[in-house]
């Protein structure tokens, strides 16, 4: 059965949110994870998702059309504008701040859609507590 409009954004939503997670892991160079240590600031996340699950969804192909234009319009583009950067990639790069990029969607000439990911500096973000972690409460 084909997805309806709000499913098709929310499965999109959701493979948005597993590369902001992985984009959020630290680099290494070793393993050529190099688009890592990155804050991803989606602009409208739910334009955005609902203008991709638009653009890709295909009913034959489900969910995996949806996984391959999340892939091909943020995946891809963040992977080119971290590495048009002319920093060195190095390990210490996971001890500075994380790099923040700007994903969105632009319209365009003609009203025209088109997802840009941009770098917009660096972003100091403070390490979750593990959840085993509980205050100590002095009684």
């Amino acid at each position: 059965m084909p997805f309806s409009r709000e499913e098709r954004a929310v499965t999109t939503f959701k493979f948005m949110r597993k590369i902001f997670n992985e984009s959020r892991k630290p680099l290494n160079t070793q393993e050529k994870q190099l688009a890592r240590h990155i804050f991803l600031n989606y602009v409208n996340d739910g334009q955005l998702a609902v203008h991709i699950a638009e653009t890709y969804y295909s009913s034959e192909l489900g969910a995996r059309s949806l996984l391959k234009g999340v892939s091909t319009l943020i995946l891809h583009r963040l992977t080119s504008a971290f590495l048009e950067t002319e920093k060195e990639i190095t390990d210490e790069m996971n001890d500075k701040p994380l790099e923040c990029y700007d994903v969105r969607v632009e319209e365009l000439k003609g009203g025209v859609k088109h997802v840009t990911v941009k770098a917009n500096g660096t972003k100091s973000v403070q390490k979750r507590v593990p959840a085993t972690w509980r205050p100590q409460i002095k009684k």
